[in-house]
Protein backbone atom coordinates (compact mmCIF):
# COMPACT_ATOMS: atom_id res chain seq x y z
CA UNK A 1 0.00 0.00 0.00
CA UNK A 2 2.82 2.38 0.87
CA UNK A 3 4.74 1.68 -2.39
CA UNK A 4 1.58 2.15 -4.46
CA UNK A 5 0.97 5.52 -2.85
CA UNK A 6 4.54 6.63 -3.58
CA UNK A 7 4.23 5.64 -7.23
CA UNK A 8 0.99 7.57 -7.50
CA UNK A 9 2.57 10.73 -6.14
CA UNK A 10 5.52 10.21 -8.47
CA UNK A 11 3.25 10.15 -11.50
CA UNK A 12 1.51 13.27 -10.29
CA UNK A 13 4.86 15.05 -9.89
CA UNK A 14 5.95 14.03 -13.39
CA UNK A 15 2.77 15.37 -14.93
CA UNK A 16 3.10 18.56 -12.92
CA UNK A 17 6.66 19.02 -14.18
CA UNK A 18 5.45 18.58 -17.77
CA UNK A 19 2.72 21.16 -17.33
CA UNK A 20 4.85 23.73 -15.50
CA UNK A 21 7.78 23.36 -17.93
CA UNK A 22 5.50 23.75 -20.94
CA UNK A 23 3.85 26.84 -19.50
CA UNK A 24 7.20 28.44 -18.67
CA UNK A 25 8.66 27.85 -22.12
CA UNK A 26 5.48 28.99 -23.85
CA UNK A 27 5.31 32.20 -21.85
CA UNK A 28 8.97 32.99 -22.51
CA UNK A 29 8.84 32.39 -26.25
CA UNK A 30 5.49 34.18 -26.53
CA UNK A 31 6.97 37.21 -24.78
CA UNK A 32 10.09 37.20 -26.94
CA UNK A 33 8.26 36.86 -30.25
CA UNK A 34 5.15 38.96 -29.71
CA UNK A 35 5.44 42.70 -30.38
CA UNK A 36 2.70 45.24 -30.92
CA UNK A 37 2.79 46.65 -34.44
CA UNK A 38 4.25 50.19 -34.38
CA UNK A 39 1.67 51.39 -36.93
CA UNK A 40 -1.94 50.20 -37.07
CA UNK A 41 -3.46 49.59 -40.51
CA UNK A 42 -0.70 51.33 -42.43
CA UNK A 43 -1.91 49.88 -45.74
CA UNK A 44 -5.49 51.13 -45.17
CA UNK A 45 -6.91 47.69 -45.96
CA UNK A 46 -9.28 48.27 -43.03
CA UNK A 47 -10.30 51.75 -44.11
CA UNK A 48 -9.31 54.35 -41.54
CA UNK A 49 -9.26 51.93 -38.60
CA UNK A 50 -6.50 52.99 -36.21
CA UNK A 51 -6.31 56.50 -37.67
CA UNK A 52 -7.75 59.76 -36.38
CA UNK A 53 -9.04 62.56 -38.60
CA UNK A 54 -9.22 66.32 -38.15
CA UNK A 55 -10.64 69.03 -40.40
CA UNK A 56 -11.86 72.49 -39.47
CA UNK A 57 -14.92 72.75 -41.72
CA UNK A 58 -17.93 72.53 -39.38
CA UNK A 59 -20.45 72.19 -42.22
CA UNK A 60 -19.18 69.16 -44.16
CA UNK A 61 -18.48 65.73 -42.60
CA UNK A 62 -15.07 64.07 -42.52
CA UNK A 63 -16.12 61.67 -45.28
CA UNK A 64 -15.96 64.55 -47.78
CA UNK A 65 -12.27 65.15 -47.10
CA UNK A 66 -11.05 61.65 -46.11
CA UNK A 67 -11.66 58.80 -48.56
CA UNK A 68 -10.30 55.35 -49.38
CA UNK A 69 -9.36 54.93 -53.04
CA UNK A 70 -8.60 51.75 -54.95
CA UNK A 71 -10.31 48.38 -54.72
CA UNK A 72 -7.63 45.70 -54.88
CA UNK A 73 -4.90 48.00 -53.53
CA UNK A 74 -6.60 50.53 -51.24
CA UNK A 75 -4.92 53.76 -50.19
CA UNK A 76 -5.98 56.88 -48.30
CA UNK A 77 -6.70 60.20 -49.94
CA UNK A 78 -7.13 63.50 -48.08
CA UNK A 79 -8.49 66.53 -49.94
CA UNK A 80 -8.98 70.24 -49.29
CA UNK A 81 -10.50 73.28 -51.08
CA UNK A 82 -13.08 71.15 -52.87
CA UNK A 83 -15.15 72.45 -55.78
CA UNK A 84 -17.98 69.97 -55.29
CA UNK A 85 -20.28 71.27 -58.06
CA UNK A 86 -17.54 72.07 -60.60
CA UNK A 87 -18.46 75.72 -60.95
CA UNK A 88 -14.95 77.06 -60.39
CA UNK A 89 -15.67 78.16 -56.82
CA UNK A 90 -14.47 76.42 -53.67
CA UNK A 91 -17.40 74.97 -51.75
CA UNK A 92 -15.67 73.69 -48.62
CA UNK A 93 -14.16 75.88 -45.94
CA UNK A 94 -11.62 73.52 -44.37
CA UNK A 95 -8.23 75.22 -44.12
CA UNK A 96 -6.50 72.26 -42.50
CA UNK A 97 -6.99 68.48 -42.77
CA UNK A 98 -4.92 66.01 -40.75
CA UNK A 99 -4.65 62.22 -40.64
CA UNK A 100 -2.72 60.94 -37.62
CA UNK A 101 -2.04 58.21 -35.07
CA UNK A 102 0.32 57.63 -32.14
CA UNK A 103 2.86 54.91 -33.08
CA UNK A 104 4.19 52.33 -30.66
CA UNK A 105 7.92 53.07 -30.40
CA UNK A 106 8.68 50.11 -28.10
CA UNK A 107 11.54 47.85 -29.22
CA UNK A 108 14.64 46.17 -27.71
CA UNK A 109 17.28 48.64 -26.58
CA UNK A 110 19.72 49.46 -29.35
CA UNK A 111 17.21 48.77 -32.14
CA UNK A 112 16.90 50.95 -35.23
CA UNK A 113 13.48 52.38 -36.10
CA UNK A 114 12.79 53.30 -39.72
CA UNK A 115 9.67 55.16 -40.84
CA UNK A 116 8.58 54.73 -44.45
CA UNK A 117 5.50 55.47 -46.55
CA UNK A 118 4.40 56.09 -50.13
CA UNK A 119 2.85 59.45 -50.95
CA UNK A 120 1.52 61.64 -53.75
CA UNK A 121 0.60 65.33 -53.59
CA UNK A 122 -1.42 66.79 -56.44
CA UNK A 123 -4.02 69.45 -57.30
CA UNK A 124 -6.26 70.64 -60.09
CA UNK A 125 -4.99 74.20 -60.44
CA UNK A 126 -1.56 75.78 -60.01
CA UNK A 127 -1.04 79.43 -60.94
CA UNK A 128 2.16 80.26 -59.11
CA UNK A 129 4.09 77.02 -58.51
CA UNK A 130 6.25 76.62 -55.38
CA UNK A 131 4.89 79.84 -53.82
CA UNK A 132 1.19 79.88 -53.05
CA UNK A 133 0.05 76.28 -53.42
CA UNK A 134 -1.58 74.33 -50.65
CA UNK A 135 1.03 72.68 -48.42
CA UNK A 136 1.53 68.99 -47.62
CA UNK A 137 3.49 68.34 -44.41
CA UNK A 138 4.47 65.29 -42.37
CA UNK A 139 5.71 65.55 -38.80
CA UNK A 140 5.60 64.19 -35.27
CA UNK A 141 3.39 66.26 -32.99
CA UNK A 142 3.22 66.31 -29.21
CA UNK A 143 0.19 66.99 -27.03
CA UNK A 144 0.86 70.73 -27.05
CA UNK A 145 0.86 71.10 -30.85
CA UNK A 146 4.63 71.34 -31.35
CA UNK A 147 5.96 69.65 -34.51
CA UNK A 148 9.22 67.68 -34.76
CA UNK A 149 11.49 66.09 -37.34
CA UNK A 150 13.13 62.65 -37.28
CA UNK A 151 15.67 63.70 -34.64
CA UNK A 152 13.30 65.39 -32.22
CA UNK A 153 14.13 68.90 -33.45
CA UNK A 154 11.39 71.46 -34.18
CA UNK A 155 10.34 71.10 -37.80
CA UNK A 156 9.00 68.52 -40.24
CA UNK A 157 9.77 65.08 -41.59
CA UNK A 158 8.59 66.23 -45.02
CA UNK A 159 7.05 69.43 -46.39
CA UNK A 160 6.22 70.37 -49.97
CA UNK A 161 3.90 72.60 -51.99
CA UNK A 162 4.99 71.19 -55.36
CA UNK A 163 2.34 69.12 -57.14
CA UNK A 164 3.27 65.82 -58.75
CA UNK A 165 1.23 63.16 -60.53
CA UNK A 166 3.60 60.33 -59.55
CA UNK A 167 3.98 58.40 -56.31
CA UNK A 168 7.03 59.00 -54.13
CA UNK A 169 8.65 56.85 -51.44
CA UNK A 170 9.82 58.33 -48.15
CA UNK A 171 12.11 56.62 -45.63
CA UNK A 172 14.07 57.93 -42.66
CA UNK A 173 15.66 56.78 -39.40
CA UNK A 174 13.55 57.75 -36.38
CA UNK A 175 15.51 55.89 -33.71
CA UNK A 176 15.50 59.07 -31.62
CA UNK A 177 11.98 58.09 -30.51
CA UNK A 178 12.93 54.54 -29.47
CA UNK A 179 11.14 53.59 -26.22
CA UNK A 180 10.13 57.19 -25.55
CA UNK A 181 7.72 57.70 -22.66
CA UNK A 182 6.17 60.73 -24.35
CA UNK A 183 3.27 60.60 -26.78
CA UNK A 184 3.99 61.68 -30.34
CA UNK A 185 1.48 61.61 -33.18
CA UNK A 186 2.64 60.80 -36.69
CA UNK A 187 0.70 63.44 -38.58
CA UNK A 188 0.00 63.91 -42.29
CA UNK A 189 -1.30 67.42 -42.84
CA UNK A 190 -2.81 69.25 -45.81
CA UNK A 191 -3.07 73.00 -45.30
CA UNK A 192 -4.75 75.53 -47.54
CA UNK A 193 -2.65 78.36 -48.95
CA UNK A 194 -5.61 80.63 -48.15
CA UNK A 195 -4.73 80.35 -44.48
CA UNK A 196 -1.40 82.13 -44.98
CA UNK A 197 -1.50 84.01 -48.32
CA UNK A 198 -5.13 84.92 -48.99
CA UNK A 199 -4.94 83.00 -52.28
CA UNK A 200 -6.81 79.77 -52.84
CA UNK A 201 -6.38 76.82 -55.21
CA UNK A 202 -8.91 74.05 -55.65
CA UNK A 203 -8.98 70.38 -54.91
CA UNK A 204 -5.49 69.78 -53.61
CA UNK A 205 -5.10 66.29 -52.20
CA UNK A 206 -2.49 63.89 -50.94
CA UNK A 207 -2.57 60.11 -51.27
CA UNK A 208 -0.94 57.83 -48.72
CA UNK A 209 -0.12 54.13 -48.51
CA UNK A 210 2.18 51.56 -46.88
CA UNK A 211 2.87 53.55 -43.72
CA UNK A 212 5.12 51.49 -41.49
CA UNK A 213 7.82 51.64 -38.85
CA UNK A 214 10.27 48.77 -39.23
CA UNK A 215 12.34 47.56 -36.28
CA UNK A 216 15.90 46.34 -36.79
CA UNK A 217 17.14 44.75 -33.55
CA UNK A 218 20.78 45.14 -32.47
CA UNK A 219 23.21 42.60 -33.91
CA UNK A 220 23.62 40.83 -30.55
CA UNK A 221 20.83 40.91 -28.00
CA UNK A 222 21.60 39.67 -24.47
CA UNK A 223 18.50 38.21 -22.75
CA UNK A 224 17.43 39.75 -19.47
CA UNK A 225 18.25 37.82 -16.25
CA UNK A 226 14.60 36.98 -15.59
CA UNK A 227 14.27 35.58 -19.12
CA UNK A 228 17.35 33.41 -18.63
CA UNK A 229 15.96 32.13 -15.32
CA UNK A 230 12.64 31.18 -16.88
CA UNK A 231 14.32 29.42 -19.79
CA UNK A 232 16.64 27.54 -17.45
CA UNK A 233 13.74 26.47 -15.24
CA UNK A 234 11.83 25.15 -18.22
CA UNK A 235 14.75 23.15 -19.60
CA UNK A 236 15.61 21.76 -16.15
CA UNK A 237 12.04 20.57 -15.78
CA UNK A 238 12.11 18.82 -19.16
CA UNK A 239 15.50 17.28 -18.40
CA UNK A 240 14.23 15.95 -15.07
CA UNK A 241 11.21 14.45 -16.76
CA UNK A 242 13.35 12.76 -19.42
CA UNK A 243 15.65 11.33 -16.74
CA UNK A 244 12.67 9.94 -14.85
CA UNK A 245 11.26 8.31 -17.99
CA UNK A 246 14.59 6.65 -18.83
CA UNK A 247 14.96 5.36 -15.25
CA UNK A 248 11.42 3.97 -15.29
CA UNK A 249 12.07 2.13 -18.55
CA UNK A 250 15.22 0.55 -17.09
CA UNK A 251 13.32 -0.59 -14.02
CA UNK A 252 10.62 -2.14 -16.19
CA UNK A 253 13.19 -4.02 -18.25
Amino acid sequence: MVNTLKIGWGEIMKKSIILISSLILFSVFFTLNTKAAPITNGDFSLGFTGWSQYQDDTFYPNSIFFTIQGITNPYAQVSIDLDLDNDGITDTNAFTCELFQAPNFSAPAGSTLTLSFDWLFDGDLTINPNTDNDIFSVFFEDNTGNTYDANGNPGYLLQTYTYSSTWNHFSTDISYYLNTTNTYYLTFQLKSSLASTGLNYWASHFSLDNVQISITPPSSTVPEPCTLFLLASGFIGIASLKKGVVKERKNQS
